[in-house]
């Protein structure tokens, strides 16, 4: 985006807020009603990255409600012209029926299946307008019907009757509206309205199709109006920051935002050189030397107290667990660290202080080190790492597995690339997955809606693995492997050692805007085999085991260790 500009002046109403943000506010929301349940011929053909722009450099100078009504019906009046906007408490007395003759054939309506606006519609997600004869509809339907159209006040002193469902003849949508205008993206953008545009459509993704607002405690509307106040004067910078603030406040673990400014510098976030243990930050992945040892104690990052550095990059951290924020902001005080060399201040396991200055690049081991993926780690017992593998090595490695006595499955990492359906060998029943719940959205703001759930099984396969089994787990065991470990611990396959899981799964549902920033999100909910809650709580582990400090100085894994022994004679 182009640089920051001056910001527009902000009148302030006579109760003191922000009238200009009470306007965008307003906007914002009407804007979320029409794009997405409004059902006619020319909302569905609108640009609404361009009407976006478009109504936010309109709407933001209006000086009262009556102002922003005019400003709002002049907007909307060409691609939703059955919707009504009045100043609040003053609803229109009546709202004049549509002069169409005998010529209503259809009721139109959207049906969502999550968001269907976004990257990966072609595995689930589709968002699309039914078209119902009007003498086929039945009475228990849920479609809404035209004649009871969805209001909210909108803030700003404004309200506004959306309907959810219009008639249509043979021609499209009623009534047939003549000289709609095409509001197409002008280049180069105001930068200023475009991050505004951004807010705006990208907030109300989450607002109407979000399905962990029913867990996540947030005052939603609060973030619209933060985030849009930030916007205004943010420069491209703090704007990404601003966006992440917001994606963080979903406690999502699958949510982040991306730009094309900030694609590289997210490529550091793997193998950052510490991680947070006993509660401090340890070196783990340094290269060994004089002065930087693993199991040395972070103080200092460059002047700043370490746990300084790490509570501030959690503030854009989207986590739906305390360990996964604390784990993903540690990984980001690496990534977002810029000054190089880095100075950083250690304290060794004796206890002495040193003040250590060095490129980056000398600092960080490039890997970790790491067993190979099948290694027999004691006579008898089969070491599997399940991030290193696939299901194809998987089931070459069944006759080492059938020979072993005990075998340990890490799944500290994420196995996507090993099919769940390998734990048929170690069950004589059929296992049935986690729910999968596809959101189905009729109306805005979650009301009334209803989820499609996916729950397939597993069948037991040949040959029935008959050695004692123990499985790893870290919070870096995330998304599918927590499903695939949802599997153990429901069906009791085996102990579950180590840490909890990051507590988020379910199909992701990203999108785009204006070719520059994308959002990352979960679009469908997952419940537990007994139908209990996953998000926010996770894969707990049977045999709790905490790395720790002396771990680290030592070289051990001491998750390992006590897998081992569980699985051994």
């Amino acid at each position: 985006m182009p640089s920051q500009e001056a910001s527009a002046p902000t009148p302030a109403t006579s109760s003191g807020q922000d009238r200009s943000l009470e306007n965008l506010v307003a906007f914002t929301r009407l804007l979320g009603y029409v794009r997405h349940f409004h059902p006619s011929d020319e909302a569905a053909a609108t640009n609404w990255e361009a009407f976006a722009v478009h109504g936010m450099s309109t709407v933001e100078s209006a000086s009262s409600p009556q102002d922003l009504r005019e400003a709002l019906r002049t907007l909307f009046r060409p691609v939703a012209p059955t919707v009504r906007i009045y100043i609040t408490g003053d609803p229109p007395s009546l709202i004049e029926p549509v002069d169409d003759g005998e010529t209503r054939v259809y009721i139109v309506s959207w049906k969502h299946v999550g968001f269907g606006g976004g990257i990966y519609q072609q595995i689930g997600y589709s968002s699309e307008r039914i078209r119902t004869p009007i003498a086929e509809r039945p009475s228990n339907s849920n479609i809404p019907d035209p004649d009871q159209p969805f209001v909210a006040d909108l803030g700003g002193g404004v309200a506004a009757s959306v309907p959810l469902a219009v008639f249509s003849d043979e021609q499209g949508t009623l009534p047939h509206s003549t000289n709609v205008p095409r509001f197409e993206l002008r280049t180069p953008l105001d930068s200023r309205t475009e991050r505004l545009a951004i807010v705006a459509l990208s907030w109300n993704v989450f607002q109407h199709f979000y399905p962990y607002f029913d867990v996540v405690r947030v005052d939603w509307l609060a973030v619209l109006r933060e985030t849009l106040a930030a916007a205004r004067t943010d420069d491209d910078f703090r704007f990404l920051l601003t966006l992440r603030r917001m994606v963080a406040q979903l406690q999502d673990g699958h949510g982040a935002v991306g730009s094309a400014m900030s694609a590289t510098a997210l490529t550091t976030t793997q193998n950052p050189p510490w991680d947070w243990i006993e509660n401090r930050l340890v070196l783990t992945l340094v290269k060994p030397s004089d002065q930087l040892r693993p199991g040395d104690t972070v103080l200092r990052i460059n002047g700043h107290t370490a746990l300084d550095l790490i509570q501030e990059e959690e503030k854009y951290v989207s986590a739906s667990t305390a360990q996964h924020l604390r784990a993903m902001a540690v990984r980001y005080a690496w990534a977002h660290a810029t000054d190089d060399p880095m100075t950083l201040e250690v304290q060794g396991t004796s206890g002495q202080v040193t003040t250590v200055t060095r490129p980056r690049g000398e600092i960080c081991c490039t890997k970790p080190a790491r067993l190979p993926p099948i290694d027999e780690v004691r006579p008898a017992i089969l070491y599997l790492d399940l991030s290193q593998l696939t299901t194809a090595d998987f089931d070459d490695a069944i006759p080492q597995m059938q020979r072993a006595s005990g075998i340990i499955f890490d799944a500290r990492g994420y196995t996507g690339r090993v099919n769940a359906s390998t734990l048929g060998h170690l069950t004589d029943v059929p296992m049935k997955w986690e729910s999968f719940c596809w959101p189905l959205v009729t109306y805005p703001d979650h009301q009334n809606i209803s989820f499609r759930v996916d729950q397939p099984t597993i069948s037991p396969l040949e040959p029935r693995l008959k050695a004692k089994i123990a499985f790893l787990s870290d919070v870096n065991a995330l998304s599918y492997t927590e499903s695939y470990l949802a599997f153990v611990e429901y069906y009791r396959l085996g102990e579950i050692v180590g840490e909890p899981t990051a507590g988020m799964t379910g199909g992701i549902d990203p999108f785009t805007l204006f070719n520059q920033y994308t959002f990352n999100w979960t679009g469908t909910k997952v419940l537990k085999q007994d139908g209990s809650r996953h998000h926010g709580v996770g894969i707990l582990p049977t045999i709790p085991v905490a790395r720790t400090i002396r771990e680290i100085a030592q070289g051990r894994d001491e998750i390992l260790e006590r897998a081992i022994q569980v699985v051994s004679p």
